[in-house]
């Protein structure tokens, strides 16, 4: 699936639902662009997921290949290969050359020359890191301290209840039976 974006060159006020960098601008909501939104002129960029994309607007027309957004300007796309930091910096000295400017050496140049020019692009340079590359570690042995505490244990103390159950003792009673002697 590939994603593309209209492009066109606004020189007038704000249109809403888009992107602006300098004078161009880039469809990024759910518009009509055909209908000339916005009253710009509206083409379609080239295929987003193959390759960082450029895009730079010129006065009259460049070989042949620019896209005329009026009479007196033009806009053309450049895409790299692939999505390397080489390949977006090969399209970025391929524009740079073209407006006369030196050819450059590593991105975050090329993409703040392209911002101050006012040419979009979708590479995003790497944020530059304040933190030094080898950072000093500190081991530190912990050392062991004895330490005593105090506690206080409850003591129980055996209570000892008295009560007086009324009981019965059995009655033993001796009693006399004559016996027959002469029965036996």
């Amino acid at each position: 699936m590939s994603t593309t974006y209209p492009y066109g060159l606004n020189t007038g006020s704000t249109i809403p639902g888009v992107e602006q960098t300098g004078y161009i601008v880039k469809g990024i909501s759910n518009q009509d662009y055909s209908s000339d939104y916005g009253g710009v002129k509206w083409w379609m960029g080239p295929d987003e997921e193959l390759g960082y994309v450029i895009t730079a607007h010129f006065p009259g027309l460049i070989d042949g290949q620019d896209t005329p957004t009026s009479e007196n300007a033009r806009i053309r796309f450049w895409r790299s290969p692939d999505f390397t930091e080489q390949s977006f910096l090969n399209i970025a000295n391929t524009v740079a050359m073209r407006f006369g400017h030196s050819i450059f050496t590593n991105v975050n140049d090329a993409v703040s020359w392209l911002g101050e020019q006012g040419f979009p692009t979708t590479f995003i340079a790497p944020t530059p890191s304040l933190t030094p590359s080898r950072t000093p570690s500190v081991t530190r042995t912990p050392s062991r301290t004895p330490s005593i505490s105090f506690s206080r244990t409850p003591s129980i103390t055996p209570t000892i209840s008295l009560s007086r159950t009324p009981t019965r003792t059995p009655t033993i009673s001796i009693s006399r039976t004559p016996f027959d002697l002469h029965k036996y």
